[in-house]
């Protein structure tokens, strides 16, 4: 064999070996690892292609709910309080168009001026209360606790906020984090994406977008213990703790569990809430790539609920599934965009918030 041919198959080795350690390929959307924003355009992930028969579901789309209508910018969560009111983040004018960096680049712009936290009656859909103007800059998780406080982040300002009932004119009792500023250590966040709340007030955040990790905080808001944190790690079959971006939390506190919707890994993985250890996964090829979030309810044994996410496989839609069995039990929705669920305690209303459109949906199980 002529020393040319020796040199070209060399260089075709080298370069082998070269591909199969390199990162993988990063698109435009992720200027840091696993940075992906929420509203992906559809001319990047179709949702065109799958026109598979829904499973049998009793979950119907209650139409003209909710009764007031308003202008809402994306939404980004929803939650129930303790009354059973159903409560939304959303962004005002504020989008989430395209990444942004460690330095968030509208900050001269100012925090978004309209009220973000939206309280709605569950039956009717009338406006019970609202509140959040000129607080945040980009609105993103928010749940309430058994006692009415209400937990957001901002994935701009890098915090997670802990507010009294009914916001107290915008005074958190709470704040983790340093505005603007990102950090992978116990007191920093880079852009944090959920907040789950025990009972004996412990609660914990997913540190989403770029740490890709999930941390537990005692009531008080001191580090117990974390989950993950492999900011660079984007593999083909991922362990446990493995995440990328985990985007939603859900407490199962009757199971001893706190659920992670692993986002761009398309599966929701359970955990132990007393000590983080790795218990369950659920996986049902019906997520496809992407899940963005899962509630749950004691209800029926258990209940796992959940929202997929676009893509060019399946449908995107609401999920019912039987926490010990781990079967998909129903779908419905015909959805484009969701971004979180929240499920009644007795699990019978599931309410589903979607960036685009930017509206709330509630879907009824009239046989519970």
């Amino acid at each position: 064999m002529a020393i040319g041919t020796y040199i070209v198959l060399a260089i075709f080795l080298l370069g082998r070996g070269h591909a199969r350690n390199a990162s993988p390929h990063i698109s435009p959307f992720e200027s840091q690892p696993g940075n992906v924003p929420d509203n992906l355009d559809d001319n990047d992930f179709r949702n065109n292609g799958p026109t598979a028969a829904p499973i049998k579901s009793n979950y119907t789309e209650v139409t003209g709910w909710p009764s007031e209508q308003i202008s809402l910018g994306e939404i980004s969560a929803v939650s129930l309080d303790n009354f059973g009111n159903v409560v939304i983040f959303h962004r005002g004018n504020r989008t989430w168009d395209y990444y942004f960096d460690s330095n968030y680049q509208r900050k001269n712009e100012g925090p978004i001026t309209q009220n973000t936290i939206i309280t709605y009656d569950p039956d009717s859909g009338r406006i019970i209360h609202r509140w959040g103007a000129n607080l945040f800059f980009m609105p993103h998780g928010l749940t309430v606790d058994e006692k009415g406080n209400i937990f957001v982040t901002d994935v701009a300002l890098n915090q997670v906020f802990k507010f009294p009932p009914r916001g107290r004119q915008g005074r958190p009792s709470m704040v983790l984090g340093e505005r603007f500023v990102e950090g992978n250590d116990k007191k920093h966040f880079c852009k944090p994406t959920a907040v789950a709340v025990a009972k004996s007030g412990d609660f914990f955040v997913a540190d989403g977008y770029c740490n890709k990790r999930v941390i537990k905080f005692n009531s008080k808001g001191e580090f117990i213990f974390l989950l993950g944190q492999n900011p660079n790690m984007v593999v083909k079959s991922p362990a446990p703790t493995d995440f990328n971006i985990p985007h939603a939390l859900a407490l199962a506190e009757d199971k001893n569990r706190v659920c992670v919707a692993d986002r761009e890994n398309g599966r929701i993985q359970c955990f132990t809430i007393d000590s983080g250890i790795f218990v369950s996964q659920f996986a049902p090829s019906e997520f496809g790539k992407r899940v963005y979030s899962v509630a749950y309810t004691p209800s029926q044994s258990g209940m796992l609920f959940a929202v997929n996410g676009r893509d060019d496989i399946v449908p995107v839609r609401g999920f019912a599934i039987g926490f010990t069995n781990q079967q998909v039990t129903a779908n419905f929705g015909n959805l484009k965009q969701p971004h979180d669920v929240a499920v009644s305690l007795d699990g019978r209303d599931v309410f589903i918030v979607e960036l685009d459109p930017q509206k709330i949906t509630k879907f009824v199980d009239r046989k519970l």
